[in-house]
């Protein structure tokens, strides 16, 4: 998935191991795939965090419970709109710092572990509320 080599992690140290155009190109591109990877899981966790801020925003205002005691705690004190742009500034920032850790290791698991968190316990409770306002 997002594994580097310990001999891969700087192409300038002679450790490439071929001529241009040889096996060197192939490594080449093995980095440029797991920057690509990096940067898929980068806009997924992005996504996430904005459906998450709009899913929250609207079930508050149609007077369901909002999961986390601090956000709750915080609401009364600074709103629903400042609480919310706070929080999500702050975790898009973390994603921003992830990002551009790009070839330290556990870089790309952690982005893959905070998605299935983001999808477990907010993209998933939030769609089925909403989708249960649906009437067929």
């Amino acid at each position: 998935m997002c594994r580097h080599e310990s001999r891969l992690t700087h192409p300038w140290h002679g450790r490439l191991g071929g001529t241009p155009g040889g096996a060197g190109t192939s490594l080449a591109n093995r980095f440029s795939s797991v920057s690509q990877r990096l940067y898929q899981l980068f806009l997924l966790n992005i996504c996430l965090q904005m459906f998450d801020g709009i899913a929250t925003y609207e079930g508050v205002r149609l007077h369901w419970s909002e999961g986390n005691p601090l956000l709750l705690n915080l609401m009364p004190y600074l709103g629903l709109g400042t609480t919310l742009l706070l929080f999500k500034a702050k975790a898009c920032g973390f994603l921003l710092l992830l990002r551009r850790l790009d070839a330290r290791p556990l870089v790309c698991e952690s982005m893959v572990v905070l998605a299935a968190v983001y999808t477990f316990f907010s993209f998933i409770p939030w769609m089925t509320r909403l989708l249960s306002l649906v009437t067929i």
